[in-house]
């Protein structure tokens, strides 16, 4: 009569045999587990690293390459499934653990219930499974981890190509300003201000995708253009000045003379367009139109009003070029040749009154005038 099997020991062995296999198992992932995650974890902070140093991606974007320690569970379980301890090996080990007798190797192999007493015996007297190696494994994954949270937020310093694209980026944002300056001070028509949007919108473009050397060159033609524009007006105004000072200067001579010359110097900044910088009050208060700037008829103004008038709308004006100054439009230079050029023509008109003046004596050479 063939023997049967033992009930009793064939579950305590194939239970021990089991427990084996799934801490040997457990171990292998947790081991392969943590070696692979330090190696993906170190990787991708390299990653995130170059991606934050050239500043590719910004912020959560750039821990995108830290996703790949994810692939680690699922490889480190493949592998592990492949390299687990088979039955024959678990109760081999199991043997030797408990002193090497073959008692378990026997029992595992033949399962005759002849050997189920010794197999309780042996395996009730085992010792404990070994412990999973929690701290190998913390010991190889925390230096991945702390290298990867530096990669994200350790302060990195600035590439040259990096500031060079700020410069320009700054450069293009006082370019805005200077053309908002102008736009106010000066009267553009449509199309020469869509033209300059459009231009300040291709600068802006260029020093967004790092093309810092292009921008800086169209940024230097560009505000060379608008500081042209701006001493072209600044010009117009001071012309506009000079017909105020004269009119102003009149002041002393008949009251006529000097409102006819105060309502030229207006007809001069209308012809400009150059109402928007005169403060409206100021008009209202002498009783002149703002839109016109016409002295109505019968409104006549005494020497003082004028005087009065004109100086303060000579200051209205140089507010107007202190703010092209103040915006970078204009510098000391663009100033001091308009100051210049105002004692030139000044000077000239001295010259003439002098010549017209003159008259001969008995010391003119014959001829002379």
């Amino acid at each position: 009569m063939a023997p049967t099997a033992d009930p009793e020991r064939t579950l305590d062995l194939d239970r021990s045999v089991r427990a084996l296999r799934a801490r040997a198992f457990s171990a292998d992932f947790l081991a392969e587990g943590a070696l692979l995650s330090a190696i993906f974890l170190t990787v991708g902070a390299v990653g995130a690293l170059l991606l934050r140093g050239f500043e590719l991606e910004t912020g959560a974007r750039a821990a995108l390459p830290l996703l790949l320690a994810l692939l680690a569970p699922a490889i480190s379980w493949v592998r592990a499934r492949r390299r687990r301890i088979s039955e024959g090996g678990a109760a081999a080990w199991l043997d030797v653990r408990c002193g090497a007798t073959g008692t378990l190797l026997t029992a595992q192999a033949q399962r005759d219930p002849r050997w189920s007493g010794r197999a309780r015996a042996i395996l009730e007297d085992a010792p404990p499974l070994p412990a999973l190696p929690w701290r190998i494994s913390a010991t190889r994954i925390a230096p991945a981890v702390a290298f990867a949270l530096l990669a994200l937020f350790v302060p990195l310093p600035k590439s040259e190509a990096n500031s060079s694209s700020r410069f320009a980026e700054a450069a293009v944002q006082r370019l805005q300003e200077k053309l908002a300056t102008l736009e106010e001070i000066v009267n553009l028509d449509e199309k020469a201000e869509a033209d300059l949007e459009r231009r300040l919108d291709r600068l802006e473009e260029l020093a967004k995708e790092g093309r810092a050397e292009a921008a800086f060159e169209a940024i230097d033609r560009f505000e060379s253009q608008l500081a042209e524009r701006a001493r072209e007006r600044a010009e117009v105004i001071e012309s506009a000045k000079e017909g105020l000072a004269d009119a102003g200067s009149d002041s002393k001579e008949s009251g006529e003379a000097t409102q006819e010359s105060l309502q030229e110097a207006l007809r001069e900044i209308a012809m400009n367009q150059l109402q928007g910088m005169v403060p409206k009050e100021l008009l209202e208060k002498a009783s002149i139109a703002p839109d016109s700037l016409q002295i109505p008829e019968g409104v006549e103004l005494t020497p003082e009003q004028i005087a009065e008038l004109s100086a303060e709308l000579q200051a209205a004006l140089e507010s107007k070029l202190m703010e092209l100054t103040k915006a970078g439009l204009l510098d000391r230079s663009d100033l001091a040749r308009l100051g210049k050029s105002k004692l030139g023509r000044g000077s000239e008109v001295d010259e003439e009154v002098e010549i017209r003046e003159h008259e001969c004596d008995e010391e003119c050479p014959a001829g002379g005038t």
